[in-house]
């Protein structure tokens, strides 16, 4: 019986290379070292996560609000609220003062004061629309679309939205002088509304115009 035994652990042993298997020794597991991209791989990285869709709101509001702010540091600005304003606010008075003329009615200008026998009404920064202007550029730059797209879409809105303005002082000038109990509303609050709504109306009509086959760059 004991050499029975005997037989079957050689036997054990031999078939473990000479060491039981409780005993055998792991393998060693070797970690490879990590890989670093690239510097071309990491730019294609940020490229496409730059222009993933996912991204492009979160992308148009960062760059909207950066323009936004760098409007506004130009618009306090010593310089430009300044000269340029008060040149704005010369222009606006002569242009309304002649608008009126050419409609008939009898107003006098004084510098920054345009009056009748009837009312008067002072231009003042406030009243040059520079405010909706540069947030209008704003929203129009900060989009991804062609660079010559942008900037007609600019130039429009600038345009579109000065004349408009002309045409508001002249209007609140014509109610101040014929519908006097009507003046604050409408220059608080009617002109303002119907402003801001024309401001955004010119933007969704600019997104539909690059929305046309072939001028909206696409992202791939």
């Amino acid at each position: 019986m004991a050499k029975k035994r005997r037989k079957w652990v050689k036997h054990k042993y031999r078939a473990s290379s000479g060491r039981p298997e409780s005993i055998r020794p792991a393998p060693i597991c070797e970690i490879p070292p990590p890989q670093v991209a690239p510097p071309r791989k990491i730019a294609h990285a940020m490229r496409l996560f730059w222009s993933s869709p996912k991204f492009l709101a979160y992308r148009y509001c960062g760059v909207f609000a950066l323009l936004t702010l760098v409007f506004y540091l130009v618009l306090y600005s010593s310089f430009f609220g300044g000269a340029v304003l008060s040149s704005l606010v010369d222009a606006y008075s002569s242009l309304t003062n002649l608008v009126l003329h050419l409609i008939g009615t009898d107003s006098t200008q004084s510098g920054t004061l345009v009056f009748s026998d009837k009312f008067s009404m002072r231009i003042v920064h406030e009243c040059t629309a520079v405010e909706p202007c540069g947030i209008l550029a704003a929203a129009v730059l900060a989009y991804p679309a062609p660079f010559r797209a942008r900037i007609t879409g600019v130039v429009m809105g600038l345009v579109l939205l000065q004349v408009i303005n002309l045409v508001r002082l002249v209007s609140l000038f014509l109610i101040g002088e014929h519908f006097s109990s009507a003046f604050e509303f409408v220059h608080g609050d009617g002109w303002q509304i119907l402003f801001l709504i024309l401001a955004i109306g010119m933007w969704l009509l600019w997104l539909q115009w690059i929305g046309r086959p072939g001028m909206l760059r696409t992202s791939e």
